[in-house]
């Protein structure tokens, strides 16, 4: 998952609907109130001005900054197609990322004082399976008649970034994440030249103590920072035949486990008794009621022995231990390893999805 918060800063992180209602109530304010992944905007929220307001005031387009952060943590929120809110902390983290440039990887469309449209564009790492760089495209946009120039915009950003770019490409493409019930955003971005490439299946399920299973030569314990580098090599690996893998650099990983969202206490590493080395892990984060799994992957080498499921049964019973109502997670629905089936043998129900499209630039 790119989960997703920490490279979809749109909002993010991360992610709206439920069989029921899955708006987390919360009695944080609008601005800090943190919601589930999967939990449902209402389009009522969004921003409203009169037409004379709108019809009298200049648009001006510049990069975001500190102070943009309450109006763009209120456009995320009112924004219907997307499946990840973050809040204001979220978006201060985010800024105060060392890797990210405010000021040549983001967008902010103002109409006076009004703001319209937030966007960054964030490099996901390495080149995917075709050789192409993919730059997401993270943006808030409640309404569409602002969507082509601000796309328009970001994709020229995009091929500054690549061009800045220490990574060898033979293409270029940007992504964008939305929610799959969107029908009439994800039409524009259809008629904007995007085209759908992935899909993703948000699941859950209710947290509960489960007895652990004993696997030959494998240990399990929660991971610290002085597992910092091992997890981030790991993560790579694990990832490495995946569909849209983003290797973190050592500053932004850093930023990851450290982000305040981050539970180590909840989440789990699996090391070789032999050798001590990481050859798997679960790395969950705080969303209010629920613990929401942002990674989880295992080496080839440990495949097949019941290693991730028993990394995803130790982290629903730390979220039971700690309080945590349910368990939370996403899906490639057209993952390479088979991990759907694996969480649904561990009970995990889907409930929504976000879909991912793509435009190649060059």
């Amino acid at each position: 998952m790119i989960t997703k918060t920490n490279v979809k800063m749109t909002q993010e992180t991360t992610t709206n609907h439920s069989p029921e209602s899955c708006l987390n109530q919360s009695s944080e304010s609008p601005q800090e109130q943190t919601l589930n992944p999967g939990s449902k905007k209402s389009p009522s929220q969004t921003p409203e001005q009169s037409p004379n307001q709108r019809s009298s005031e200049a648009l001006s387009w510049r990069p975001l900054t500190p102070s943009d952060i309450p109006a763009w943590a209120a456009l995320g929120a009112a924004d219907p197609s997307l499946l990840h809110s973050a809040t204001e902390r979220d978006l201060r983290d985010f800024l105060a990322n060392p890797e990210v440039d405010p000021a040549t990887e983001t967008l902010a469309l103002y109409r006076g004082d009004h703001l319209l449209a937030g966007a960054t564009v964030s490099t996901m790492g390495d080149v995917d399976q075709d050789d192409d760089l993919d730059i997401y495209i993270g943006y808030a946009c409640p309404d569409l008649t602002y969507l082509p120039e601000l796309l328009s915009r970001c994709e020229q950003l995009a091929i500054g970034l690549a061009e800045r770019s220490e990574t060898r490409y033979s293409g270029l493409s940007v992504q964008v994440a939305r929610d799959d019930d969107a029908e009439e955003t994800n039409a524009a971005l259809g008629e904007l030249g995007y085209r759908l490439t992935r899909k993703y299946e948000v699941m859950r399920r209710p947290a509960a103590q489960i007895p652990t299973v004993h696997i030959d030569g494998v240990t399990f314990r929660a991971p610290t920072l002085a597992d910092e580098e091992p997890l981030r090599l790991a993560h790579a690996e694990a990832f490495r035949d995946h569909y849209g893998r983003y290797d973190y650099e050592a500053a932004s990983w850093h930023s990851f486990l450290t982000g305040w969202r981050m539970r180590l206490d909840c989440s789990v590493v699996a090391l070789s008794e032999e050798t001590g080395a990481v050859v798997g892990y679960a790395l969950a984060n705080d969303y209010g009621t629920e613990l929401y799994i942002e990674y989880l992957g295992s080496l080839r080498a440990v495949r097949g022995r019941g290693v991730g499921g028993q990394l995803v049964d130790r982290v629903i019973t730390n979220a039971a231990r700690a309080g945590y109502a349910t368990v939370g997670l996403d899906v490639d629905t057209h993952s390479s390893t088979g991990a759907g089936r694996l969480y649904t043998a561990h009970g995990f129900e889907g409930y929504c999805a976000e879909v991912t499209l793509e435009k190649r630039l060059r």
